[in-house]
């Protein structure tokens, strides 16, 4: 989805009609990372079993975790049956914090057969949700080889716009486009494009405004 995002700015004008174009910032990707304490006499079994079920993918890279040693305790109430230790009885046992990360599509499995492997009644794990950068642009700036018109540019998106703003005739340089809707101005530009939700907005920017006023 983010790549057809990208594509769906990048795409809008040719090669040969750019002169120059620069990323000025990439787009986000939701990850998930899994904490989960494990003693060490399970932690191979449960690590396999959470990298079986696509946890600890990064880029090229697979079965990639983080382990931390420590001291787990807990006390057993009444009706538990506990792993290790004894009802009513405080135990403190050598456990592993193992983390890895996954997306939201596999969360599910994940967490399931991490659970299935775990030896313990009550396993204790938790998740959080984190971004990373994404290796598709979220917002470029671009120079075009020739001036042209608003309506030169409305054409080439294939969607109707009719904002009462926009001055067809007015010539553009210097464009921003960007899949970001807190995306407002950039002071080198003459208009801004955002795609928003599969639509397209057009904004005259204040350079358009500058380069008059230099010239009157």
């Amino acid at each position: 989805m983010k790549t057809n995002r990208a594509n769906s700015i990048t795409g809008i004008f040719k090669k040969d009609e750019i002169t120059d174009s620069k990323v000025i910032a990439y787009g986000t990707v939701k990850h998930y990372k899994i904490f989960v304490f494990v003693p060490e006499s399970y932690l191979e079994k449960v690590f396999i079993a959470m990298s079986k079920s696509g946890a600890g993918v990064i880029g090229n890279y697979r079965n990639c975790s983080f382990r931390t040693i420590g001291t787990g305790t807990f006390l057993p109430l009444e009706n538990s049956e506990p792993y290790s230790g004894k009802a009513g009885e405080l135990s403190i046992e050598r456990e592993y914090k193992l983390e890895m990360e996954c997306g939201y599509e596999l969360l599910q499995t994940v967490i399931e057969n991490m659970i299935n492997a775990h030896p313990y009644e009550e396993v204790a794990y938790e998740i959080y949700e984190f971004f990373k950068l994404s290796k598709n642009p979220d917002t470029i700036f671009i120079k075009l080889k020739r001036v042209l018109p608003v309506k030169a540019i409305i054409q080439k998106l294939n969607q109707k716009i009719t904002d009462e703003d926009l001055k067809m005739n007015q010539k553009v340089k210097t464009v921003v486009l960007t899949t970001d809707e807190h995306f407002l101005s950039f002071n080198n530009a003459d208009i801004l494009i955002q795609l928003i939700k599969g639509k397209y907005k057009i904004k005259i920017l204040n350079n358009v405004n500058r380069r008059k006023q230099r010239r009157s």
